[in-house]
């Protein structure tokens, strides 16, 4: 994706905030930054049903 030819929809990959955003923005949609102080590198998923 460039700026000449942008997507309607743009998938991210992990759960992200306003300022997370914006500096995902700045890089062109194509990187993500470092990740912020706050960040927590593990995000538990509470969904039961893809238990084996």
């Amino acid at each position: 994706m460039t700026p000449q030819h942008p997507r309607a929809t743009t998938t991210l990959w992990r759960p992200t905030g306003p300022k997370e955003l914006e500096l995902v923005r700045e890089l062109g949609w194509r990187a993500w930054p470092p990740r912020l102080p706050e960040q927590p590198i593990f995000y538990p998923v509470l969904d039961f049903t893809d238990r084996g």
